[in-house]
């Protein structure tokens, strides 16, 4: 991999491309677009990338030759909405921060949208998750911002097309081909549902699934409501299992087909200058194979659920990144890449303001669980590289990354580094705190809340 600081690099490229006489001086204006492709729910160990056996993701794997590949990306939550929120800050998940269904995001921090913005980017977001919605203040800093995620009346039966990525490219394509010839640059986000429950890939693509499969997990929305609350063992079978797991894959391969797509809409419609893309997901899936046998997201802090894939391409460097990373180092990162005014008070850092990123940091995921009221008692993993520290039920275990192998009596003093890098977690998030928590509240109706639970999302989400 190629070192030093990439803004003045991609820049410059660039010019030199298009103007031979250019300087660098000059370089530094020609900011590269921006494509953030956040593919919910896609946990890193079903790709190809990461050495799953299934074929799920062929031309992402294709693609990723000439890119960044972080091999150890980790997401601060293991559900969508304090997991996204920040990517988009550079913070890690506050202590206290619930984000109920009828809660919007905080507004008095800052956003990466917002920053691109102000550095004269055109900013453009279609998401088909209905939290990461303008309802929920997600639209912040973009100029044009798309929900899709509130299409159509309460979902029962086979409905997951009104979200798949052929219906989402569909709208980007749209977007981008109706622009008005700008010389700004362009920074798109576009969140991807695919890979969400309920899994109902199109039937061309079920090539995973066993064909003698007679159960009742046939793609349509119902069957799902099994994969729920606790002892979710006893009502799914290993049949069951095996055939959720292989439309899951096959929904993968859903969206390799939108990615393709994306990349040659971009291709098309922003050709006038580079284009840095990056592709991650806001948390993974459970299938019930860790001990607490939970499944889908929200609960537990396993490798499931916190190893993301995060590909990044365009950035004139390629290669597999072994360092553990999190998402919170996405904003810092592309603030970098154009020169813009970094957010304030972050705690991810530039991945490519050094090569390879610095090792050894101490990364925070949680989630503040649902019906709790002592500040910072939910779900809490601390993960150092080769090493996950994770709370729950008041104890604490310290496991191996690679095995998943207990290692609370042998590694007794690294467990105590990790437990007092939470104490300064939760320390900074009640600093925070002091300058007080502005949420706004809206009012959702009985067809908003039927289509947040046919995605799974029940009580406080």
């Amino acid at each position: 991999m190629v070192g030093g600081h990439l803004s003045t690099s991609v820049a410059l490229g660039l010019c030199l491309a298009l103007a031979p006489g250019c300087s660098s001086d000059d370089a530094v204006q020609l900011q590269p677009h921006i494509i953030l492709v956040v593919c919910d729910a896609l946990r890193a160990d079903h790709l190809p990338l990461h050495g799953y056996e299934r074929n799920t993701a062929p031309q992402l794997t294709a693609w990723a030759q000439d890119a960044l590949v972080y091999d150890q990306a980790t997401a601060p939550s293991n559900w969508t909405r304090p997991s996204m929120h920040s990517l988009f800050t550079g913070r890690e998940p506050a202590a206290d921060r619930r984000l109920k269904p009828e809660q919007t995001l905080p507004t008095h921090e800052s956003l990466l949208p917002e920053r691109l913005a102000e550095a004269g980017y055109e900013t453009i977001g279609v998401s088909s998750n209905p939290f990461m919605s303008s309802m929920h203040g997600a639209d912040r800093g973009f100029a044009q911002f798309l929900d899709l995620g509130w299409r159509g009346a309460v979902r029962r039966g086979h409905w997951k097309s009104e979200i798949a990525s052929t219906f989402v490219m569909d709208r980007v394509e749209y977007l981008l081909s109706t622009r008005v010839a700008s010389e700004r640059p362009v920074f798109l986000y576009v969140h991807l549902m695919d890979p969400h429950e309920p899994y109902d890939p199109p039937d061309a693509l079920r090539k995973f699934g066993a064909r003698d499969y007679d159960g009742s997990f046939d793609g349509s929305s119902k069957p799902y409501a099994a994969l729920h609350g606790e002892d979710v063992a006893a009502r799914v079978t290993p049949a069951d299992r095996e055939q959720i797991v292989s439309l899951y894959d096959a929904e993968i391969l859903q969206l390799d087909a939108g990615l393709a797509r994306l990349r040659a809409l971009v291709a098309e419609h922003l050709g006038d200058r580079e284009v840095v893309t990056v592709v991650t997901a806001d948390h993974g899936e459970a299938f019930g194979e860790e001990p607490d046998g939970q499944w889908l997201h929200g609960r537990g802090m396993g490798p499931n659920l916190l190893h993301v894939p995060l590909v990044v391409h365009g950035v004139h460097r390629s290669g597999r990144v072994p360092t553990r990373v999190s998402l919170i180092d996405l904003a810092p990162t592309l603030l970098g890449i154009v020169g813009a005014e970094p957010l304030l008070d972050v705690d991810g850092v530039d991945l490519l303001a050094s090569d390879p990123p610095p090792d050894g940091r101490d990364l925070i995921s949680y989630r503040a669980l649902p019906g709790t009221s002592q500040y910072g008692s939910g779900e809490l993993a601390v993960l150092r590289d080769g090493y996950r520290a994770e709370r729950g039920d008041g104890d604490w275990k310290l496991y191996e990354t690679d095995t998943g192998e207990d290692v609370t009596l042998y590694r007794a003093d690294l467990l105590v580094e990790l437990r007092a890098a939470a104490a300064r977690w939760f320390s900074v998030s009640r600093a925070r705190e002091a300058f007080g928590q502005e949420y706004g509240q809206i009012l959702l109706d009985e067809s908003e809340l039927g289509q947040l639970q046919a995605l799974g999302y029940f009580g406080d989400g």
